[in-house]
């Protein structure tokens, strides 16, 4: 049983052009395997570079395409490079830091204000003896660095947080040069 009818042939239209040579057909398998494996007479393969093509390629190169292509790729290179440096060292040369601030209840009294104020000093004064007792075990040039920074960071303190009796360290006057002109006398 067939479902659809069979197509009629079809049509073809006049052509002004010159017939195309009808290539002669195969008759025998034997004949279609030798046409299989050997190409038209007009085929010809792609041969192989020679060593001196790509030059001859590069030189038939319109000179704007070459600028072109030169400029996108030092575009690419210098992005590149500017991602490895950031990685490297990172862009931005100081870090802020965030500062938060506390927020209080409109009831807030004057009482509970005082009481904070006395808890924040009593931790202050608590963390400097905690740090001049762990100075105190260090020797050597440890302790100095130690003292220069617990020094640095309580005279950045204001004063209601440093510690009783704490005077900061007064830098040592740098020495007298010796090139230092002396006063001539005059003759007499």
């Amino acid at each position: 049983m067939k479902l659809f009818s069979p197509l009629p042939p079809p049509r073809l239209l006049p052509s002004k052009a010159s017939e195309p040579q009808a290539r002669p057909v195969a008759r025998t398998p034997l004949e279609m395997a030798r046409r299989a494996w050997r190409p038209d007479p007009e085929f010809s393969p792609p041969s192989s570079p020679s060593p001196g093509s790509l030059v001859e390629r590069m030189r038939n190169i319109p000179r704007s395409r070459l600028i072109i292509g030169g400029v996108a790729l030092l575009i690419v290179g210098a992005i590149m490079a500017l991602f490895l440096l950031e990685s490297r060292w990172g862009y931005s040369g100081k870090v802020v830091p965030v500062v938060f601030v506390k927020s209080w209840p409109a009831t807030r009294s004057d009482a509970d204000i005082q009481r904070e104020r006395s808890a924040e000093e009593a931790a202050a004064h608590a963390d400097a003896a905690a740090s001049r007792a762990y100075i105190a075990t260090l020797q050597g040039p440890a302790r100095v660095k130690a003292q220069n920074q617990y020094d640095a960071f309580v005279s950045a303190q204001p004063k209601n947080l440093q510690p009783e009796g704490y005077v900061a360290p007064v830098p040592p006057a740098p020495p007298p040069s010796a090139a230092a002109p002396t006063a001539a006398k005059p003759k007499a």
